[in-house]
């Protein structure tokens, strides 16, 4: 769009009842500077809403963005990708609580970055 406010009354408000199926929206309103200036609303969008928005957009980097959702969506189809890391399991709060507990064996992954780390590995290197 040649103004991204505009991305506000033409694609946002047009399509709040979709947006709003995959989260609450969150707004703020505000005004341009300290001293006021024109008020606007400032909306907050999770993953799911910002890339309806991007693929409700007509403009140039929307249409690339559509172009890599089809590709990838037609990839998981014909069963081309694969899962490049499994999510780390969520601790229990025992574990949490007592990182070097008896259970080193069985205690989760938690990923930092690109790497996984388990939670009794990260207490036995940190009380080194």
């Amino acid at each position: 769009m040649a103004k991204p406010e505009n991305i506000r009354t033409h694609v946002i408000k047009p399509n709040m009842a979709e947006l709003a199926a995959f989260g609450v929206i969150s707004r703020r309103e505000k005004t341009s500077g300290p001293r006021g200036g024109r008020p606007g609303t400032a909306y907050y969008l999770n993953e799911e809403q910002a890339l309806l928005v991007c693929l409700l957009s007509r403009t140039e980097k929307a249409k690339q963005a559509r172009a890599e959702v089809i590709r990838v969506f037609t990839a998981w189809r014909r069963g081309e990708l694969t899962i490049a890391l499994q999510p780390a399991t969520t601790p229990s709060f025992t574990t949490v609580l007592n990182p070097l507990s008896s259970t080193r064996s069985n205690s989760p992954a938690l990923l930092y970055g690109s790497s996984v780390t388990s939670f009794s590995a990260a207490a036995r290197s940190s009380a080194s």
